[in-house]
């Protein structure tokens, strides 16, 4: 029977796959204790494209342009629903983008995240999107630390699959359909 660790936040499994040397008892990673499990129950986790992200990206983008020509048009109260937007978006698992390609936010292990997660790994762009509470001068400061942030994050889903705020959370994103999966090595 392999070996794996469990852990939601440790990405060592994932990243290397089943460990089959019997002798190693603690994650290499977390330093949690490692547990086996029956070779029938590890499944390969399903990767989501970076094409179905960024179109779920593009999806919720949308929606924020409107509200960001809403609150440059009607000032504070519209920008903070904007920031709000942001912030909240995953709060429910998926944000309309997710929902609308079957993807949802997980925990690194690929079970459920809490809400907790999701609002962490949207604080990049709620950020972003805070100065425009202030009046003319905060459309000068957002759209430069916006743009930035889309640029940050665009890189980082194009190269290895996951955003920032995925970072800080310990998030990922996959398929709704998938139950928590075991990963192994390969898998997104």
């Amino acid at each position: 029977m392999p070996l794996i660790c469990k852990q939601p936040e440790c990405d060592y499994t994932r990243k290397h796959g089943l460990i089959a040397e019997m002798s190693t008892q603690f994650c290499p990673d977390c330093g949690r204790r490692l547990e086996l499990v029956p070779a029938n129950e590890v499944k390969i986790a399903q990767s989501v494209s970076r094409g179905r992200r960024v179109g779920a990206y593009l999806i919720d983008f949308g929606i924020a342009l409107i509200l960001e020509a809403i609150a440059s048009a009607f000032g504070t109260v519209a920008a903070l629903l904007l920031a709000l937007f942001w912030l909240f978006r995953d709060i429910n698992g998926a944000s309309p983008g997710k929902a609308a390609l079957d993807l949802v936010v997980q925990n690194r292990a690929g079970g459920p995240s809490t809400a907790n997660q999701r609002i962490v790994r949207n604080l990049p762009f709620a950020i972003g999107a805070l100065p425009l509470v202030v009046p003319v001068l905060g459309t000068a400061v957002a759209y430069p630390i916006q743009l930035f942030l889309l640029f940050v994050e665009t890189v980082l889903v194009l190269s290895t699959g996951e955003r920032l705020g995925d970072r800080f959370a310990g998030t990922r994103v996959g398929r709704r359909t998938s139950a928590p999966q075991y990963f192994t090595a390969g898998a997104s």
